[in-house]
């Protein structure tokens, strides 16, 4: 009886692992995998699982009757399963891995990617890694760390989620050119007809008829340049530089970002109020992002707050919270819609006549590539809107 709960234990996670496997639960089925390793180690006091060698007898007793029937379900699970034996050395232990790199046991050149993935895995850290024996496919990286007599030995699983990134990019592909064909064609739909009046206006050549040529012309023109606008924000889009990270004051980009303000916006009759930071509050940002970003919050604040309120308002405040530093733009219109607010961050999204719909989806890409947050925060009391860019 001592060894009847290990042994339904270790069955019941292969053969758990096996059926999610198959029924396409790969996190379910690396769990059990991993769970089903771990088992084995403690029975075996730790020591790595050989490989099978085909025509082989072996040479000594073997210790636990019961390892060819571990062996057999760990060549059953088509998740590829490694071990880091020692500093660079990586053993095959089932099947699917040694047909993977082509080996009866120890990878002769393992893939040094893969053991970084590795070795960040044992310190929490998933990653995904791309792997020529798999013909460049990506491959999730899932990391045990098993504790034996021998010391500690770390166990990785790797699930092709080649086919998961390959589907969420064509989905991606299929939001983008959805969004392009509707701007293109709501532009384009008007130009055509319009042309196509403008030129049977032109054949009849009447007084009346050339001033609606000129009329349609104009409104020709118009979209023309609307249509030039949207592409241009696409291409701003597509072409955001990476941050470089300097330490910055908040205060000097606040100061900044109110000099430029008043520039644009100093006869329209907006008030900008600007709350410094009471400390001097200093964070890693790329001082020229971070300004364009808070100037975007400022003219959305800015047109909002003209559209809502006979004494336009806007406030920008700069203040450290636990991870860093955080800027608040606050305006006294309207607020957002409740019905918008999921969408307003999507690209080319816009209430504003005439507008590009680029300037929040700009500003949010650029406090996700310093690894922060731009966020809505918008509550039933009072009017306005407010928005948050935090930076770590």
């Amino acid at each position: 009886m001592r060894t009847a709960l290990p042994s339904a234990s270790l069955f019941g996670c292969g053969v758990a692992a096996c059926l999610a496997w198959r029924a396409g639960l790969y996190v379910t089925a690396t769990l059990a995998t991993l769970i089903s390793v771990c088992i084995a180690a403690s029975r075996s006091g730790g020591s790595p699982l050989p490989p099978p060698i085909a025509n082989a007898k072996p040479s000594v007793p073997v210790a636990d009757p019961e390892m060819p029937l571990l062996r057999a379900m760990l060549d059953q699970i088509p998740s590829p399963l490694v071990t880091l034996t020692q500093p660079g050395k990586l053993q095959a232990i089932n099947r699917a891995a040694r047909t993977l790199f082509d080996t009866d046991g120890r990878l002769k050149d393992p893939p040094q990617e893969l053991i970084e993935a590795i070795r960040d895995g044992a310190l929490g850290h998933r990653r995904t890694v791309k792997l020529a024996a798999a013909g460049g496919r990506a491959v999730s990286v899932s990391v045990a760390t098993l504790f034996g007599p021998e010391g500690a030995r770390v166990l990785a699983a790797l699930t092709d989620v080649q086919a998961e990134i390959q589907t969420a990019e064509a989905a991606a592909l299929r939001e983008l050119l959805a969004v392009l064909g509707h701007e293109i064609m709501n532009a384009l739909t008007p130009i055509t007809s319009l042309a196509g009046s403008a030129s049977a206006l032109m054949e009849e050549g009447t007084p009346a008829g050339l001033v609606q040529v000129r009329d349609a012309l104009e409104i020709i023109m118009r979209r023309a340049e609307g249509l030039d606008r949207f592409v241009q924000g696409y291409r701003a889009l597509a072409r955001v530089p990476a941050p470089i990270l300097r330490p910055v004051r908040a205060g000097d980009v606040l100061r900044e970002a109110t000099a430029l303000f008043d520039a644009t916006w100093g006869r329209s009759g907006v008030t900008l109020e600007v709350v410094l930071p009471q400390t001097d509050v200093v964070a890693q940002m790329d001082a020229g992002l971070v300004g364009q970003a808070l100037l975007n919050l400022l003219a959305n604040a800015a047109e909002a707050a003209l559209a809502g309120c006979p004494a336009p308002t806007v406030r920008l405040s700069a203040s450290a919270y636990a991870g860093g530093v955080m800027f608040t733009v606050t305006d006294n219109g309207h607020g957002v819609d409740q019905s918008r607010q999921a969408e307003i961050f999507h690209p080319f999204t816009t209430s504003k006549s005439g507008g590009s719909g680029i300037g929040l989806s700009l500003t949010r890409q650029i406090a996700n590539s310093h690894g922060g947050s731009l966020v809505l925060d918008q509550t039933e009391n009072g009017p306005g809107a407010t928005f948050v860019f935090k930076l770590p």
